[in-house]
């Protein structure tokens, strides 16, 4: 009995020594009290009338043998103010002593989340419960990083991809011209699946981060129920089947990328077991091991518009359709109070490389999938994530060829908000220039 100590030691010495990270979870409810506003569809008339799924932020730490660590923030929600993120990431990075792109933020965009901002014939009591829970949120987060930090153990990363079917391209042309939301099975789409498995440095199951790129609105308008959709669903379903383990759900660019057929809470509920099943499916079979050392970027570019001017929208506000008109008249404004819209649009990227093991790019905004396509093409599909809805949502990102086609994605979702106008037909290179600059910066080359 003696002689087989020492051999055990040696096997535990050699487990603990095999795990490059150190990983840690947190995890706070952020259900809303009701009655509340949803966000993601205007056609809604009224507050939310009841609560389908609890709403969930969540947060992963990761820390590799150098001490560098970096922390994953995951939330159920359609988007966020910057100025509400920014505070988090203020508190986050003081508190942690991490650099900006050390933090990741990535919203699910589920359609049926509470809304932080308030319609213009909110009461006072809708405002100050709105408030309220904004500060919630906002605190919920950084004390989810806070617990990740405090959790940080021994760690083994692995990461594999599967498929989906559900996620379809939404983009459906209209007979005589235009689109509209419906389904174009020739349409690009990138229906992977990631998976980064994490676990204890003796293989017992943690946490797993998954994604997909695919809108979360399986539950249309005429829901008026709080829930996080599939992505929500699939979370849950995870942590059912796996007791006392966190899964995280990351949005990918899923800008014209939705669940088809949809409308049904027995959809949503479908959708979201099928793409459970499939992480615990890609976690069951041989994935490839993740190593370190860590290492991230952050890069912000400028996206240029179409040409705008003081004159164009003085003729639209007389002339255009209801939207222009609108959205005319707000610019007109801003003219007025002496702060003319933006020339150009600030756009944010991050890059996050393990090793040579695993890449992954976060980028702003609702980015459509042609974006993920093209990376993976231009850097290889094995190892990368491309990850839209990520630390701030100004706007649809679209491809070139979506911009030349018009339609929701480049014009008119554009149109309703604070922004002049479509983004400029270049803004697709300006992006790549980008990214390739990013993907050098953490030593990921190009595919030859």
């Amino acid at each position: 009995m003696k002689c087989q100590a020492p051999l055990i030691l040696i096997l535990a010495a050699a487990t603990l020594c095999g795990a490059d990270f150190k990983a840690g979870f947190g995890r706070r409810q952020i259900t809303p009290p009701m009655p509340i506003w949803l966000a993601g569809f205007a056609a809604r008339t009224h507050p939310a009338e009841g609560i389908a799924h609890d709403l969930w932020t969540k947060a992963l730490a990761l820390e590799d043998d150098s001490g560098r660590k970096l922390i994953v923030i995951t939330v159920d929600l359609v988007t966020m103010p910057k100025a509400m993120t920014d505070m988090v990431a203020a508190r986050v990075m003081r508190r942690h002593a991490i650099s900006r792109s050390h933090l990741l933020i990535n919203f699910s965009h589920t359609h049926s989340g509470p809304a932080l901002s308030w319609p213009s014939n909110s009461d006072r009591a809708m405002m100050r419960r709105i408030e309220d829970y904004r500060s919630k949120v906002m605190d919920s987060m950084a004390e989810a990083a806070a617990d990740a930090v405090s959790d940080l153990q021994p760690a083994r990363i692995s990461y594999g991809t599967g498929t989906v079917g559900f996620s379809h391209n939404r983009r459906e042309r209209v007979p005589g011209g235009g689109w509209r939301f419906g389904m174009d099975p020739k349409g690009p789409v990138d229906r992977t699946v990631p998976v980064l498995r994490l676990s204890s440095a003796n293989g017992r199951l943690r946490g797993v981060l998954f994604g997909l790129s695919c809108h979360a609105s399986a539950l249309t308008p005429a829901f008026y129920v709080v829930s996080g959709d599939y992505p929500g669903i699939a979370q849950a379903a995870l942590e059912k089947t796996h007791p006392g383990v966190t899964a995280l759900f990351m949005q990918l660019a899923g800008g014209d990328q939705t669940t088809y057929p949809r409308g049904k809470m027995e959809l949503a509920e479908k959708y979201g077991e099928e793409l459970a099943s499939e992480v615990d499916r890609i976690m069951a079979a041989r994935m490839k091991p993740v190593r370190g050392p860590l290492k991230s970027a952050m890069l912000t570019t400028e996206l240029p518009f179409a040409p705008f001017s003081l004159e164009q929208f003085e003729q639209q506000a007389k002339e255009g359709d209801a939207l222009l008109r609108n959205h005319a008249e707000r610019m007109l404004k801003l003219y007025q109070s002496g702060q003319p819209p933006l020339p150009r649009l600030p756009y944010t990227l991050q890059a996050i490389r393990f090793g040579k093991d695993l890449t992954l790019l976060a980028m702003n905004g609702e980015v459509v999938a042609e974006y993920s396509l093209r990376v993976k093409r231009e850097y290889g599909a094995e190892g990368m994530i491309v990850a839209g809805y990520s630390n701030e949502i100004q706007c649809y990102i679209p491809s070139s060829r979506i911009l030349k086609e018009g339609g929701y994605e480049a014009r008119d979702a554009i149109l309703m908000g604070s922004l002049p106008g479509p983004l400029g037909e270049e803004v697709e290179e300006t992006i790549f220039a980008a990214i390739r600059e990013l993907m050098q910066t953490v030593g990921k080359a190009p595919q030859r």
